[in-house]
C-alpha cells in the first residue's frame, strides 16, 4: 500500500492550481472578447449621447450659423422647467 507524503500532495495541488489559473484567464479573455462589442455599443450609443445631449444643454446652439454658438450655462434649463407652459 503507498502513501501519500504532504510534499507530494501539495506539489500536485499546486501544479492543478497552476493549470486552473491558466484556464480561468483564458476563459477571462475570451468572455472580454465576446463582451467587447456589447461594451462598445454602449459607450457609442448611450454614454456619448448622453454627454453630448448635456453639452448641448448648456449652450446656445443654431444649426443655420454654428459660429453664433455661446455658452448660457443653466439658462435653457431654467427656461424649461420655469417659464414654459
Amino acid at each position: 500500500m503507498a502513501t501519500i507524503t504532504p510534499e507530494a500532495l501539495t506539489e500536485e495541488m499546486q501544479s492543478k492550481k497552476k493549470k486552473r489559473g491558466r484556464i480561468e484567464q483564458e476563459q477571462t479573455k475570451w468572455g472580454l472578447i465576446f463582451l467587447s462589442p456589447w461594451l462598445i455599443g454602449i459607450v457609442v450609443f448611450y454614454f456619448i449621447p448622453f454627454i453630448a445631449s448635456f453639452g448641448f444643454s448648456i449652450v446656445r446652439f443654431n444649426l443655420a450659423v454654428p459660429e453664433d454658438t455661446a455658452f448660457i450655462g443653466l439658462e435653457n434649463w431654467r427656461r424649461a422647467l420655469f417659464n414654459d407652459p
